[in-house]
C-alpha cells in the first residue's frame, strides 16, 4: 500500500497542531528517512480587544523527524504597539520570547487489506522563562479505509491534558490521491484541510486551513500573571508555492491570513481571569524541508 500521511494535526499541537503529523499508512512508517526543517513566520499587527494595543510576531521553526519520532523547537518573538492600552500587562510589554519543545511519537498498522488503524502522543512544552509546570499532553488515535488507491477516509479523535482548558476533539477527513502525484490531490477535514495541484516534478501549488492553539506558561515576575498562562486560539488559511529544484529537498515561499483568533489569560492554578479578541492579521511564510 502506498504511504499517505494524514496531515489533519498540521504543524504543531492544537498547539497549534501543527507539527504532528499521523503516519496512516500499514509498517510503511519504518522505512522513513530522516527528515530536516527549518522555517521562520511573520505576521503583521493585530490589535487587542480593540483598544488600540497591538502586537506583531515572528516564528522561527526547526524540526527533525526519523520513523516514528519528530522533535521540534519553535521561538515566537512579540512586537508591541501602544502597551499601555492593552488590557494586560501594566502599561508595559506583556513579554517578548516564548518558546515550545515538542516530542511526537507515532505508529500504525493494518487491520485488514483496505483498513489501518493509527495513533500517536505528543509532549509539549511552552514558556517564557522557566519550563516548571509548563508541558501538555496530546494523545490521538483513529480509523483509516482506503476504498481505492486513490481515495479513503479517516476518524478518530484527539485528547488534550494541559494546564489550563483540557479538551478532546474529532479528527475527520476524506483523502483524495497522494501529494507526490501530478495533478490535484487533497485531504479535507478537520482541524486541517489541504488542497494540492502539483504541476511537475519542481512545482506544487497548496491551499490549506487550519485551526491551532498555543498554551505557554508565563515567567515567575511576569507582569500579566506571575506563573500563570496565556492560551491562543484562531484559524490559519494560506496559500503556498513548493519549489523541488533536487531530490529530497522542497523550499516553500507562501502567504497566510489568521482569523477568529482570541488571547485568553489564566492564573498559576489554571483558572481563567480574562478573553480577548484579536484583530486578523497576514503572515509570509519561508520554509526549507530536506529529506535524506
Amino acid at each position: 500500500m502506498r504511504k499517505i500521511f494524514l496531515d489533519i494535526l498540521g504543524k504543531s499541537v492544537i498547539a497549534p497542531l501543527m507539527f504532528v503529523f499521523i503516519g496512516v499508512a500499514p509498517a510503511l512508517a519504518q522505512t522513513e528517512m530522516p527528515k530536516f526543517e527549518v522555517s521562520t513566520r511573520a505576521y503583521t499587527k493585530g490589535d487587542v480587544d480593540d483598544r488600540n494595543g497591538k502586537y506583531s510576531v515572528t516564528k522561527t521553526n526547526i524540526t527533525a523527524s526519523w520513523r516514528w519520532f519528530t522533535l521540534s523547537y519553535t521561538r515566537s518573538d512579540y512586537d508591541w504597539e501602544h502597551s499601555n492600552r492593552l488590557p494586560f500587562g501594566n502599561g508595559d510589554d506583556p513579554w517578548d520570547t516564548f518558546h515550545k519543545l515538542m516530542f511526537d511519537a507515532k505508529t500504525d498498522d493494518a487491520i485488514t487489506e483496505n483498513l489501518s488503524w493509527f495513533g500517536g502522543a505528543t509532549l509539549v512544552s511552552g514558556f517564557e522563562d522557566e519550563m516548571t509546570d509548563s508541558f501538555s499532553l496530546i494523545g490521538r488515535g483513529g480509523l483509516r479505509y482506503n476504498f481505492s488507491s486513490d481515495l479513503g477516509v479517516s476518524a478518530g479523535a484527539v485528547g488534550m491534558l494541559s494546564p489550563v482548558h483540557s479538551m478532546i476533539l474529532p479528527l475527520v477527513g476524506v483523502h483524495w490521491r497522494h501529494e507526490e502525484d501530478l495533478g490535484f490531490s487533497a485531504n479535507v477535514g478537520y482541524p486541517l484541510t489541504t488542497v494540492r495541484y502539483r504541476f511537475n516534478e519542481l512545482l506544487r501549488l497548496r491551499a490549506v486551513n487550519y485551526w491551532t492553539r498555543d498554551v505557554v506558561r508565563l515567567a515567575n515576575d511576569s507582569n500579566v500573571r506571575r506563573k500563570g498562562y496565556v492560551e491562543e486560539c484562531g484559524y490559519t488559511a494560506g496559500a503556498y508555492l513548493d519549489i523541488m529544484p533536487l531530490p529530497g529537498l522542497t523550499a516553500t515561499v507562501g502567504a497566510e491570513y489568521m482569523y477568529d483568533r482570541d488571547m485568553r489569560i489564566y492564573n498559576k492554578s489554571g483558572h481563567r481571569k480574562g478573553k480577548y479578541d484579536v484583530e486578523d492579521a497576514f503572515g509570509g511564510v519561508l520554509r526549507l524541508n530536506y529529506k535524506f
